[in-house]
């Protein structure tokens, strides 16, 4: 994903229940986002490329990004 102009991510990849990865490049971001409420709800499967296994509360924009041994995220690294 190209995410430089997006402003929204609400419900992007809600209800995915059998989304397992995510893979992200470095053009990933999410400094313009204003938007973003259930984002990984319902994500039961979602790993990130760390280990870091969805939590129902950890759904936010926060995850969003690649998981790191020290910064937890959803996604892998491509």
């Amino acid at each position: 994903f190209n995410t430089s102009k997006v402003i929204t991510m609400q419900n992007l990849f809600n209800n995915c229940s059998n989304l397992t990865t995510i893979y992200a490049s470095s053009s990933w971001t999410t400094t313009g986002i204003t938007t973003s409420e259930s984002l990984f709800t319902n994500c039961t499967k979602l790993v990130g490329g760390n280990g870091t296994v969805y939590s129902a509360e950890k759904i936010s924009l926060e995850y969003a990004k690649v998981d790191l041994a020290d910064v937890p995220g959803y996604f892998t690294s491509k």
